[in-house]
């Protein structure tokens, strides 16, 4: 099988894209991006070997997702690019304005880890951060 690397929101639109002629019989999927696939009718519900063992509170009802994992999010920091500011510590000193022009993340409306990243006190939509580069979908202060 040839290496497909799309994140969840390229996924998604290619499964809605191909609804009426089908080509991917699995698809890998940020929860968020599972629920609208679910909700835009392109996913199938499919119940496997282990289901009952998975928490509710990990999966559709009818098993249209399931969580596989969880994962842990955290600063990766270039120190040479602070030229001699102190390393953040959180996400809230990522709000300081000593730091704008040197957050970036990713568009968290095509990929699900993008949610978690920017998430300090202030959500993302409403902090000094704007999108400098669609097409590599990073989010920069």
């Amino acid at each position: 099988m040839p290496l497909d690397n799309k994140n969840s929101g390229q996924s998604v639109s290619q499964l809605i894209a191909e609804k009426r002629n089908p080509v991917a019989d699995v698809s890998y999927l940020g929860v968020s991006f599972a629920i609208n696939a679910m909700n835009a009718d392109v996913i199938t519900p499919y119940k496997g070997r282990g289901w009952q063992a998975v928490p509710e509170n990990l999966k559709d009802p009818d098993g249209s997702w399931v969580a596989i994992h969880s994962g842990s999010l955290g600063l990766m920091i270039n120190v040479d690019a602070l030229e001699g500011k102190p390393v953040p510590k959180g996400w809230n000193d990522l709000l300081d304005p000593r730091y704008k022009g040197l957050v970036g993340f990713l568009d968290p409306s095509s990929a699900f880890v993008g949610y978690g990243a920017p998430w300090p006190s202030t959500p993302p939509w409403a902090a000094p951060w704007t999108t400098s580069d669609r097409r590599s979908n990073i989010f920069r202060s």
